[in-house]
């Protein structure tokens, strides 16, 4: 977002008066580069600064990046992509670029994925060629910064990003609820849960970094969460509206833990793994921590787990490929013989202009499966085996960058990362898609509904087998005895710690 120092201010205030006050100008085009699209402002001007000329070649290059896009490497990605292929247009008579801090940013979290994949930082997109934040005395360079996430000031870039069209006609408040419903969110700095009736926010918790994959054990009222970009799980206990007992349960680093879903009807915690790709369970205090199956493929990175216990299958969205042939795919796992199916090609190449899931849920009395797909704008669905695929509802105004998602009874919520909104639809009466509320401080990057008929009663009909944590053995088996040693010999070790053993 572009620095707010007050003369900076001043003068974008006038250029955006006289930007706004005018029709667009014949250097500007309309954005159809469809990553770009969901940018606060319409028009570019072409060529750019690396002297691209049309936007179909920047649409093909900028298809290179959907993987660092799928695993959401940095929440900055596609502001620093698109301020750069795809500036915005203006009467300054040149461009307004990323400043170096924006670059740093992406290069920190976005490079390490990439040489993964195989490939370096592209030599153009060098840091060290984006200017730095300008300052008072100098206005005339202006470019769009890292957004602090301590700044609390106005920010001229909100008014540029204001010039947006947006039909408000199309846009539909939702606030009638016949009953008390409650989401629980994690946003990029927090958890929290969201009354929706009353519209009530309840900060839980503070101090995350990118967001975090969240679930919880109704029954016991224990929140579960795994920060983006970390290897720990931690869990809290709910008390009302106040987290207690906040402890690191699992540490898997230096892997990191991708997404998490709770079992609540076997009561453990299951959760999926990166680098080396693998689906873990324990406890649901973390303890006995097991490997349930291994990715043989080092490049993929699945994400969004979930899991019906009833009916003893995980789900999760399976992203693979290169920057060159990206691909995912919703895979299911069977928990009564441990076998992993693909049941359905999100690819771009099996559906057109798809292929960015965000966000995976589960009706599990229906049996379907849906998903948000962000290149597409969209909601989708299967059944459980893959079939009777539909997309519900296609509609820029709710669904610019749609993250994720939750079922309850007919309603279907979702999160928005270019609105910072909260939407939901009627499933069972396809009514239109309407807002249920805007988040101020960021959009919400996980979210269920936190109620009890969520976590439906049943049995299931598999067993998840835990391999007893070595540090539990040991303590068990102190009972002063040799146990199964034979014949022990005295020992003296390195520290002078004489052990000695008898039969």
């Amino acid at each position: 977002m572009l620095y707010y120092d007050e003369p900076i201010l001043l003068i974008f205030v006038t250029f955006l008066h006289l930007t706004l006050g005018r029709s667009v100008s014949d250097n500007c085009e309309l954005i159809t580069v469809k990553f770009c699209k969901s940018m606060p402002y319409n028009y570019t001007k072409l060529p750019n600064s690396l002297n691209h000329r049309n936007q179909d070649s920047i649409d093909k290059l900028l298809n290179h990046f959907d993987p660092l896009i799928q695993i959401e490497c940095s929440e900055n990605l596609q502001k620093f992509l698109c301020s750069l292929y795809v500036p915005i247009c203006n009467d300054l008579d040149k461009f307004i670029l990323p400043c170096r801090d924006l670059c740093m940013d992406t290069k920190t979290k976005c490079e390490k994925r990439m040489l993964s994949y195989g490939y370096k930082w592209p030599e153009n997109l060098e840091c060290s060629k984006f200017a730095e934040k300008p300052t008072e005395e100098d206005m005339e360079n202006l470019c769009i910064p890292l957004k602090e996430s301590n700044d609390t000031g106005f920010d001229s870039t909100d008014l540029l990003f204001s010039y947006k069209d947006v039909d408000s006609k199309e846009i539909v408040v939702d606030t009638t609820f016949s009953e008390p419903i409650i989401l629980l969110l994690s946003t990029w700095h927090q958890i929290l849960l969201y009354d929706i009736p009353i519209r009530d926010t309840i900060p839980l918790h503070t101090g995350l970094g990118q967001g975090a994959s969240i679930d919880f054990y109704y029954k016991e009222k224990l929140i579960f969460w795994a920060e983006e970009g970390d290897g720990r799980i931690q869990r809290a206990s709910l008390t009302l509206d106040v987290f207690r007992d906040i402890r690191e349960i699992v540490d898997a680093s230096p892997s990191n833990v991708e997404s998490i879903t709770v079992d609540w009807i076997t009561r453990h915690l299951l959760w999926l793994e990166s680098y080396p790709a693998s689906l873990k369970a324990s406890k649901l205090d973390g303890s006995d921590p097991t490997v349930i199956y291994t990715f043989s493929d080092v490049r993929k990175v699945p994400k969004f787990l979930v899991i019906d216990p009833i009916a003893g299958y995980l789900f999760w969205i399976d992203s693979e490929g290169d920057l060159y042939a990206p691909g995912a795919c919703i895979e299911r796992f069977n928990l009564k013989n441990n076998e992993r199916s693909t049941i359905f090609n999100i690819s771009k190449d099996e559906l057109h202009n798809m292929g960015r899931p965000k966000g995976l849920t589960l009706d599990m009395k229906a049996h379907k499966i849906y998903w948000t797909d962000a290149r597409s704008e969209s909601l989708q669905c299967t059944d459980y085996d893959g079939q009777n695929f539909q997309i519900l509802v296609t509609n820029p105004n709710y669904l610019r960058e749609p993250l994720a998602l939750s079922v309850y009874k007919t309603n279907l919520f979702w999160s928005d990362r270019d609105t910072k909104s909260i939407g939901k639809i009627d499933l069972k009466n396809g009514k239109k898609p309407s807002f249920i509320e805007s988040l101020i401080e960021s959009p919400a990057t996980d979210l269920k509904v936190f109620h009890k008929d969520v976590q439906q009663k049943g049995k299931s009909h598999y067993t998840i087998r835990l391999e007893k944590s070595k540090k539990l053995e040991k303590s068990s088996k102190r009972n002063g005895a040799c146990v199964s040693y034979g014949n022990c010999l005295p020992i003296l070790t390195v520290t002078l710690l004489l052990i000695i053993c008898f039969r």
